[in-house]
């Protein structure tokens, strides 16, 4: 009984001592915890061979300041990993390797502890834990070395979802437009997160930016497609400006969108679209058709806004979606005049009523109208006078072209429709000005102009 109980003591693994004072330089005999006594046998090598093909894993060097530690224990026996040299971590008794891995390193004189790489991969196999163990020690050696680039928490608030999400929040308390806004959240939830995830904004570069842009369905319009790439570069020079990147990436393309004058109409064809909105609603359609200002400008006029005596407007506020925005630049609040046929019409409108009232109510709810009715009412009276044309065209953008057309100063013009800057006018209504430009050529011409150009035309050398 005795012997059998020595040979089964043999036949036992032999004892594993923990690590104690043990140096980090003979690396065939460091392990995570224990290490071998000397009274134990060396592997032999099948059975190195064999655990080589386990741990599927090439051969390096690990000569390095750091030391890469196994966690956990075997699934089978609860026995501590063991370091085969430059092999990797196993369980000598029963060949289970760990599955999770994680840095151990000395840095400026505090220890440091790393269990994910940059992108937030957890350390899975050795080879990865090696891989990151030695590009921390080529940046160590660089000066370029930062641990807070390998902590997941860290990672987290350079995510572009969460970058991007703390951008539209700070763009919401900007009281920025809520119409823009609502845009901009469009492409975040359709196109942005969708395309960069979670990727690190510190490691977008300009193929990435590029990619994406190719993603684009073709489908999209030149001018919604340039919108969403303006977007995503207003979010990047953002994040430039607060210093979570530098520089931002490039790749951003230029976009052409061939600009055509906005579509207009005549007086006449206002009339009768006019015919054909409900008399209650008339009011603020005649208002628009005649004053050229923005729907949104229009809902939101109050009866102070009016100066009859004076025969002046002020536009102080809009309405942005159903949110009442004031102007956040009083210098650009300037008095702009209103058209005489339709002060009788304001007068009444604005009769027995408090300087805070609006002046344009909703008969059926007896509130400022909102866009979608709006809208709603012009389209079907479009659509009953056989019109095809929007409601910003055949009010704001008609009104203006109408006065070009007419041979009116383009200054003038940029007074009525509130533009601060005139190069905004021109761009969008000096080119219907087809009529005032006959001017041009009356000027340079006389009576006998057509005679002298078919004799010089005709004249032979």
């Amino acid at each position: 009984m005795k012997h059998e109980a020595e040979t089964k003591k043999n036949n036992e693994p032999e004892e594993i001592k923990p690590l104690q004072n043990k140096g980090l330089t003979d690396l065939d005999e460091v392990v995570y915890g224990p290490v071998r006594s000397k009274g134990n046998r060396a592997l032999t090598e099948d059975s190195l061979e064999a655990i080589q093909h386990i741990l599927g894993i090439v051969n390096g060097g690990l000569e390095m300041a750091g030391s890469i530690r196994a966690k956990g224990r075997c699934p089978k026996c609860d026995g501590l990993f063991m370091l085969i040299g430059r092999n990797g971590y196993i369980c000598p008794r029963h060949k289970t390797v760990p599955k999770h891995f994680y840095i151990d390193l000395t840095w400026k004189g505090e220890r440091q502890r790393f269990f994910s790489d940059k992108d937030g991969q957890p350390l899975d196999t050795f080879q990865r834990a090696y891989n990151l163990l030695s590009s921390m020690e080529g940046k160590i050696e660089n000066n370029t070395f930062d641990p807070t680039d390998y902590v997941k928490v860290e990672l987290v608030k350079f995510y572009f979802s969460t970058r991007i999400k703390d951008w539209i929040e700070g763009k919401e308390r900007e009281n920025l437009a809520p119409s823009t806004l609502k845009v901009y959240n469009t492409y975040i939830r359709n196109y942005f997160k969708k395309y960069f995830g979670d990727k690190d904004i510190r490691n977008i570069r300009s193929y990435d930016i590029r990619q994406f842009y190719l993603s684009l369905d073709r489908a999209l319009s030149p001018k919604y497609q340039k919108s969403i790439m303006d977007c995503l570069e207003n979010f990047f020079n953002d994040m430039v400006e607060f210093e979570f990147i530098k520089p931002k990436p490039q790749g951003f393309p230029t976009i052409s969108i061939l600009k055509s004058p906005p579509k207009w109409t005549d007086r006449e064809t206002q009339d009768k679209i006019l015919s054909f909105i409900p008399g209650a609603d008339r009011p603020i359609f005649t208002f628009l058709t005649r004053q050229g200002i923005r729907p949104g400008e229009a809902r939101s006029l109050k009866v102070k806004d009016f100066d009859f005596e004076r025969g002046i407007i002020t536009v102080a506020r809009t309405f942005s979606d159903r949110i009442i925005r004031e102007c956040p630049k009083p210098r650009m609040v300037k008095p702009r005049m209103i058209n005489p046929e339709l002060i009788p019409m304001l007068r009444m409108l604005c009769a027995d009523k408090l300087p805070e009232a609006y002046v344009f109510l909703n008969p059926r709810t007896g509130r400022p109208y909102t866009i979608k009715p709006v809208n709603n009412m012009w389209n079907e009276a479009c659509k009953e006078a056989k019109v095809q044309i929007q409601l910003k065209n055949g009010t704001r953008h008609s009104v203006a072209s109408q006065a070009a057309t007419a041979g009116v100063p383009i200054q003038a013009i940029q007074g009525v429709l509130g533009h601060t800057d005139i190069r905004t006018t021109m761009e969008n209504y000096a080119c219907t000005d087809l009529t005032a430009q006959m001017v041009v050529f009356a000027a340079l011409g006389s009576k006998d102009t057509e005679a002298k150009v078919v004799d010089i035309a005709c004249r032979k050398s």
